[in-house]
């Protein structure tokens, strides 16, 4: 006879999924808070009409006309498309698809249905920590796609079966959505190296070679995909140029040390936290697990513990792939050594009290959440407005994390003068414009040398001193057209009389 199952006992499972999905619905459903959101949203919409991915820069007036390795020209066009089935709406609904996939990928490694408990406190703590990238950006198909290639590897140290090659189209579609893409095949590097060496690790282990065969052409088949987009090689070596900006010491590249995502997370507010979140669970599952550990898994978790100490960015990584090493590992210590029947029971409660507590905490952050697409106070709406409807002569200074916005807003009319394509500015261009993060006077002197700016929009963000605001309002050829919580607009006066009047 099939034993009757108490309907009850599945409480603690139904409300731990629950919970989970919750928190990763809360976090999807965010309000657009990305800068970069802005500039891919406006490219998506030129190639859409022009039906041609962008190969120089059509935005900006100081580096017009560079080179423009645009990797993320798949993302761009349904990012547009979503925009024009729905609004920015559509795009937040779309971003929360994206987190409830990645977290029902992560959570099917490993599960167990007897212990519910431990893949939600997994899951719990990769939301956490990376909820600052779970953003509407490119990476955050790159991190579905990451999450895809480890079931597979998972699933293939399992079984052993031809699964494993769907990778391959996987690496396709990731090369043309974001330059990440040398993740994945990395990943699976560490897989067919963990696979070569198994032997020597173990002599009573034989060599498998037909898995070691399957991994050998995933690798091969997934770096000859990394050149099948519209930039070719350019796009295929881009990677390299990224891991320059976040090197060691002298070899760090400025921009390295100047985007505050690129900087070592140890420098990061509450870095120390978001990377305890991110690794603290694998890390401690791998040092009490160290008898029955597999290759595949230390490497990973090092490779990607470096990657997040040499930027704060790179925790998001570090999260995502320490879901199934501390789920597995956790797993096997609780086989191994089964806790008394009283923690079995309080663990349920505890990992759902703490779910709660992260709900709670992440819905208060975001006022009135789902009341507005776009986060508000967060773009110079206000300013943008008065340089559409009155048109004073430009060129426009603003700082960096700006230009997405005013690119989205007055391409065609006004170009900008930097924003977030750090591949189109390069080294010297982007320390020529370093002025914009800092904010000086001298520094903004410098530039208006150059370019003679007609208006200046200092978003507060950005410029919070209000230093660079009183130097321009002292000056004869400077007005204050707009002031709000946002940002300060200026223009200037001497070439075509006052702008407006």
């Amino acid at each position: 006879m099939t034993p009757v199952t108490n309907p009850l006992s599945r409480i603690p499972t139904f409300a731990l999924l629950g919970a989970i999905g919750l928190l990763a619905a809360i976090v999807g459903l965010e309000p657009v808070r990305s800068f970069d959101y802005w500039w891919h949203l406006r490219t998506g919409q030129l190639i859409a009409e022009t039906g041609a991915v962008p190969f120089h820069d059509p935005y900006t007036y100081t580096v017009p006309g560079a080179r423009w390795i645009d990797m993320h020209w798949a993302f761009q066009l349904g990012l547009h498309g979503l925009y024009r089935l729905g609004g920015h709406e559509a795009v937040q609904f779309a971003k929360a698809g994206c987190v409830l996939a990645l977290v029902g990928i992560l959570g099917s490694i490993g599960w167990r249905r007897t212990r519910v408990a431990v893949s939600a406190l997994a899951l719990g703590l990769m939301l956490v920590a990376a909820r600052e990238r779970l953003l509407e950006r490119p990476e955050l198909l790159s991190f579905l796609i990451l999450a895809a290639e480890l079931s597979l590897l998972y699933r293939h140290e399992r079984r052993g079966d031809h699964w494993v090659f769907a990778i391959v189209p996987l690496q396709l579609l990731w090369s043309n959505l974001h330059g990440l893409q040398a993740v994945g095949i990395a990943v699976c590097g560490m897989a067919l190296v963990s696979e070569l060496v198994r032997p020597l690790l173990c002599a009573s282990q034989p060599m498998r070679r037909e898995r070691a065969r399957r991994l050998g052409a995933v690798v091969l088949l997934s770096f000859g995909a990394s050149f099948v987009n519209p930039n070719g090689v350019d796009a295929a070596l881009f990677p390299l140029q990224q891991l320059q900006m976040i090197a060691a010491g002298d070899q760090r590249s400025d921009l390295g040390s100047t985007i505050a995502e690129l900087r070592p997370i140890l420098e990061a507010t509450r870095g120390s936290l978001g990377l305890l979140a991110a690794g603290g669970l694998a890390l401690a599952t791998l040092l009490l697990n160290w008898r029955r550990l597999w290759l595949f898994e230390i490497l990973v978790f090092s490779a990607f513990l470096v990657l997040s100490l040499a930027a704060e960015r790179n925790v998001a990584l570090l999260a995502i792939v320490s879901v199934p090493i501390g789920v597995r590992n956790l797993n096997e210590l609780i086989d191994r050594h089964p806790p008394p029947r009283w923690m079995r029971g309080a663990a349920p409660v505890a990992v759902l009290g703490l779910l709660i507590v992260a709900i709670a905490q992440m819905a208060d952050r975001q006022p009135g959440w789902m009341a507005h697409p776009v986060t508000q106070g967060l773009y110079p709406e206000a300013a943008v407005d008065w340089i559409d409807r009155e048109q004073p002569p430009g060129p426009l200074f603003h700082a960096m994390a700006d230009g997405g916005y005013l690119i989205w807003r007055l391409h065609g009319a006004y170009p900008v003068m930097v924003d977030g394509r750090l591949e189109v500015f390069g080294e010297q261009a982007f320390s020529q414009l370093r002025a914009t993060v800092s904010g000086t006077v001298q520094g903004f002197q410098r530039l208006d040398e150059t370019y003679h700016f007609g208006v200046a929009l200092l978003s507060h963000r950005f410029f919070p001193r209000m230093t660079l605001v009183n130097w321009l309002l002292k000056q004869p050829d400077w007005r204050l057209v707009l002031l709000d919580d946002t940002a300060a607009l200026l223009v200037r006066s001497d070439r075509r009389g006052v702008p407006g009047s």
